[in-house]
């Protein structure tokens, strides 16, 4: 039995399943200011001299092999310059204004827009709100200022951010940093101009 398990577990990492396509860098766009290569907590990003002929010296770079998918990049690129091939920024703002606009009204209290991570708060109780409108992350570390500003322009009353529990982030600080962006404590930020009492944050396991 003892040989049996232990065969097991070192076959294990080698089984096949599915996973995520790793972040891209879209160099078009990159002007090498090194925030997604601070915010990513596996390191697998780095900055390198340029390998085009832009304006900037510096160019980030995915080592796909330590990356896990979990976006926490494009929550701390301001330039559309990092995505996840499956969950663009692009996809997300899209989803959204597809899910506000919709013209029936809701029964009961104003339109919500929940962005939640998908290793938080258990979804049975919220698919049953018809004035929620919920778009499922990686990591809620995923959600970029602009995509909080994009859901209040396509008609969100309110903005809720839903992580999981402080100091036990399923991909270790996206929680922390999302909420150090919205506070204004760490690029990028929320603009001032978003009413911050229109956002909520909740920690859940």
């Amino acid at each position: 039995i003892t040989t049996g398990i232990t065969i097991l577990l070192l076959i294990l990492p080698w089984t096949k399943r599915h996973r995520r396509s790793p972040a891209q860098i879209i160099l078009e766009n990159c002007t090498g200011c090194e925030q997604c290569n601070i915010d990513c907590p596996y390191e697998s990003i780095r900055i390198r001299a340029r390998t085009d002929d832009l304006a900037y010296s510096m160019e980030a770079t995915v080592i796909t092999e330590r990356c896990t998918s979990c976006g926490v990049c494009v929550g701390a690129c301001n330039f559309s310059a990092i995505n996840l091939p499956e969950m663009t920024e692009s996809m997300i703002k899209e989803e959204m204004s597809r899910l506000l606009s919709v013209s029936e009204q809701a029964e009961d209290g104003p339109k919500i827009l929940l962005l939640i991570c998908c290793h938080s708060a258990e979804l049975k109780k919220i698919a049953g709100m018809a004035n929620v409108k919920m778009i499922l992350l990686p990591c809620i570390g995923m959600v970029q200022p602009s995509m909080i500003e994009k859901g209040f322009e396509s008609g969100a009353e309110g903005v809720f951010l839903c992580g999981c529990l402080t100091n036990d982030c399923h991909y270790r600080e996206g929680n922390r940093w999302l909420h150090e962006r919205v506070e204004g404590q760490r690029y990028p930020f929320l603009t001032k101009a978003i009413d911050r009492r229109r956002i909520r944050e909740f920690r859940a396991s």
